[in-house]
């Protein structure tokens, strides 16, 4: 069983550049800063932030979009912009909004609205800020680490044998981290580390357990695959808040050991939490693996699952959501110029799954985590062009290009297929196998027929339930 030390996080103060139009934004802004104990530097001119940020790069720059250039020089001309290292969040008021179109392209951190709190906008993203930096630390010291060991492995090479295996190794599982990075860029993180593992061909089974969302119950991912050894969902009796303590670890390898033929080798993956957050068990030949360094691969999957972490909880741009009202009405212009339309649209009903949910009144639906996961698989499947809307619980329309149409209804098909939205009950056993699939299909680009479609939507479902009903009388008379 392979142990991990636990991560320590070091934490410093943030340092914070400000390029403002006016001084009363700036005190306000500021103000704010210092609320969350940060003492920002305030810039008036374009000319004079270059500079300092050439000469020392600040850990974040709140930048008013009214100060996007100074006569021939340009903020996204800044070096520190133009390759991606200088960390930027853009402000702006109702009067300046319109300006917001010359940040497109650029790297945003985020947005600041001027008029709205600052206080819990400005201290939401130091702290966020604060705890990136934080996990980059800790990922160079394990990058750091895992180079000492292969320049110490280097100078071993010519003496040992023992140099030659180690270098395979490593050369093997940084290979395998490399592909893991890759497919979970696109797709869910547990699902990319069980192909990558399941294609290593010493490997018999793997299986895994992760924190439920109410944090007292450890669960499986939902996977279906020749290696897959699927685990029962475990009741801990208490709440987890720092990921899954060393009580619960036991009694998931107390369940695992029983299951597998041989003893797993258990990898504990490490988050940003006090504990591990997802623990993975593989079932190996021993014989072909037996001086293999698990630790250092490990190590090295916690770096790979932190770097997803972040990736994953980057904010996503503004504009490719389109406002439900707004959605209506380009419904509207899309009907009205079919010929010079190049979009087409796809509904993709989250019905079925609301109406399941409404059934289960006492089975508590984790409404954020799932369709924070669902969303973001679906935003990084479909093509950089498609936007959304979200129309109430029940919808999400897709406005996708012509070219990318088939594609892209394709992608989000077989998302809704496999997503595992019974994951995100309370209690997923007492479901009884009931379906709650969301559906995919293309619809007539009309807000009157969005209309429509919602309402048959509504009028169908009593009539499919009582259907049901009927059914279940017809083959089980004795229970009724």
């Amino acid at each position: 069983m392979v142990q991990h030390a636990q991560p320590e996080f070091k934490k410093r103060d943030l340092t914070v550049a400000l390029l403002m139009e006016d001084a009363i934004s700036a005190q306000e802004v500021s103000a704010a800063l210092r609320e969350v104990g940060i003492f920002a530097h305030y810039y008036r001119e374009l000319d004079e932030f270059w500079m300092a940020a050439k000469l020392e790069m600040p850990d974040l720059a709140v930048v008013d979009v009214s100060k996007m250039s100074f006569g021939s020089t340009k903020f996204k001309d800044h070096p520190h912009v133009k390759d991606g290292t200088l960390c930027t969040v853009f402000f702006h008021k109702n009067e300046t909004q319109f300006l917001l179109q010359s940040t497109i392209g650029l790297p945003a951190y985020s947005y600041v609205h001027g008029e709205t709190a600052l206080v819990p906008q400005i201290k939401a993203l130091c702290e966020r800020r604060r705890h990136e930096l934080a996990l980059e630390m800790r990922n160079r010291e394990l990058e750091e680490r895992v180079s000492r060991l292969q320049t110490r492995s280097s100078r071993l090479i010519s003496e040992k044998s023992a140099g030659e295996q180690f270098k395979s190794h490593f050369e093997f599982i940084d290979g395998m981290m490399r592909s893991l990075e890759h497919d979970a860029a696109h797709t869910d993180f547990s699902k990319a580390l069980y192909e990558n593992l399941a294609k290593w061909e010493p490997v018999k089974h793997v299986a895994m357990y992760e924190l439920g969302h109410n944090r007292q119950k450890l669960m499986a991912p939902s996977i279906q695959k020749p290696k897959w050894l699927g685990l029962p969902g475990l009741w801990i009796g208490k709440d987890c808040t720092q990921g899954i303590e060393p009580f619960a670890i036991d009694m998931g390898w107390q369940v695992v050991r029983d299951l597998f033929e041989n003893e797993p080798v258990e990898l504990r993956l490490m988050g940003g939490a006090v504990h591990p957050e997802m623990l993975v068990y593989v079932e190996v030949d021993q014989e072909r693996l037996l001086e293999f360094p698990w630790d250092l691969m490990s190590q090295m999957l916690t770096g790979a699952f932190r770097r997803w972490r972040m990736t994953r909880d980057m904010p996503r741009p503004q504009m490719q959501v389109r406002p439900i009202w707004d959605a209506l009405d380009h419904l509207d212009r899309l009907h009205h110029h079919q010929i010079e339309a190049s979009e087409k649209v796809v509904l993709v009903s989250l019905t079925p799954l609301m109406n399941l949910i409404k059934k289960k009144t006492g089975n508590r639906y984790h409404y954020t985590p799932c369709f924070n996961d669902f969303f973001l698989q679906l935003g990084n499947a479909l093509h950089e062009t498609t936007r959304f809307s979200f129309m109430g619980p029940w919808h999400v329309i897709l406005f996708v290009q012509q070219p990318f149409l088939e594609r892209d209804f394709n992608q989000a098909r077989d998302l809704v297929t496999t997503f595992p939205f019974w994951r995100y009950f309370e209690d997923e056993t007492r479901l009884l196998g009931e379906e709650a699939k969301p559906s995919v299909k293309l619809i007539a680009p009309s807000a009157v027929n969005y209309l429509r479609v919602l309402e048959r939507e509504f009028d169908e479902f009593p009539i499919m339930e009582a259907q049901a009903k009927m059914q279940q009388r017809t083959l089980n008379p004795s229970a009724h």
